[in-house]
């Protein structure tokens, strides 16, 4: 019994102690501890999230395809707004005749592409005469219409049948102050200029057309500057100074109507800038249009002259009295070989101050 007393060593299990090193095992959970920084793991999903709204601000970020028809949405805007700008610049044309601005019309015709204009234009009957005169070099052809002389707007199909036989602008005629005859010329889309001419029987003996409406350019008569300057008002681009209009082929009646409009071209040039309101007044003028012409130094408007006009002479005697070009009347396709006499007017005209030349080559024949 007494042998029992030995059982104390028993706690000797204090030794496992040792184990109580488990406190080094919390040290490792320390270290799981910084794990919590592992949140800011997550946090490089939020820039994920923004940009799915970049996604999604451009469609819908759930649908895989819809990612790709973002790029293709803009891609059609960018080609819009060249689109709209360009719309302006051809509107502004239509819009331009109804203002003051009207003028610019003429202006723009005379300093641009209506320079090619200046030269010979050449009286027609049929689509045949206009092939001759598109050989020979005239510059446009003017339909007349042989059933009807001298009374009213050519027939139609008698304008287009010319219009499609040649390539160079084409000039009808219409009756002064009849604006209807003006707009259907205007609606058949193959007439460059209309021709209010005097010659025709009038529609009107107290108004012309208010040309600043068309679109097409207009041509009127005038015999001095003050007519001039109204019709240019009134949106004429293209002032004719008619003469002799019997046809009896005499030019001296055509050289002084020239001589009048450049001698008012003068008279305006040395007119003061504070007396330009006196000479609108005197000539019944359009200030604006008078100060245009001041600035230019000559009409703002192409200046031919029409009648009597028979030999290549008198085609360059218009051209160094200032006008641009001629008009030739048909009677020219009566000569054995018009297409050489149109010629030699073309060639008066543009060499008009080459005489030495032209009667070398036998142009004033």
């Amino acid at each position: 019994m007494a042998s029992k007393p030995p059982k104390p060593p028993s706690p000797s299990k204090p030794p496992k102690p040792p184990t109580a090193q488990k406190p080094p095992t919390p040290s490792p959970t320390p270290p799981t501890s910084p794990s919590p920084p592992s949140p800011p793991s997550p946090s490089p999903k939020p820039p994920t999230s923004p940009s799915k709204p970049l996604i999604y601000s451009s469609g819908t970020a759930p649908k895989g395809p819809s990612p790709p028809t973002p790029p293709t949405s803009p891609s059609p805007k960018p080609t819009t707004p060249p689109t709209s700008p360009s719309k302006p610049l051809v509107f502004c044309p239509a819009t331009s005749p109804k203002g003051p601005s009207s003028p610019s019309k003429s202006v723009i015709l005379c300093h641009s592409t209506a320079r090619a204009l200046s030269g010979v234009i050449v009286e027609v009957t049929t689509p045949d005469q206009a092939k001759i005169a598109e050989s020979a070099g005239a510059c446009a052809v003017s339909v007349n219409d042989p059933r009807l002389p001298n009374s009213r707007m050519a027939d139609r199909r008698h304008i287009r049948a010319v219009a499609a036989a040649v390539k160079i602008p084409v000039v009808a005629k219409c009756r002064v102050g009849h604006f209807v005859e003006a707009q259907i010329i205007e609606a058949m889309k193959v007439v460059h200029y209309i021709d209010e001419n005097e010659l025709l029987c009038s529609g009107d003996h107290d108004t012309f057309i208010d040309k600043r409406g068309f679109k097409c350019h207009f041509i009127c008569g005038a015999r001095d500057i003050g007519e001039a300057l109204r019709r240019i008002s009134e949106g004429a681009s293209m002032i004719r100074t008619q003469g002799d209009m019997m046809g009896s082929g005499q030019v001296a009646e055509t050289m002084g109507n020239v001589r009048r409009v450049m001698e008012g071209m003068r008279e305006l040039l040395d007119t003061e800038d504070h007396e330009l309101i006196l000479f609108g007044q005197k000539y019944n003028c359009r200030a604006e249009v008078v100060d245009l012409a001041k600035k230019m130094g000559r009409l703002p408007a192409l200046h031919f002259a029409a009648g009597g006009i028979v030999t290549p002479a008198d085609a360059a005697l218009m051209r160094q009295l200032g006008c641009d070009g001629v008009f030739v009347d048909v009677e020219v396709f009566d000569d054995l070989n018009p297409e050489t006499r149109i010629r030699r007017l073309v060639e008066a005209v543009s060499r008009c101050k080459d005489i030495e030349r032209m009667a070398e080559v036998g142009i004033l024949d």
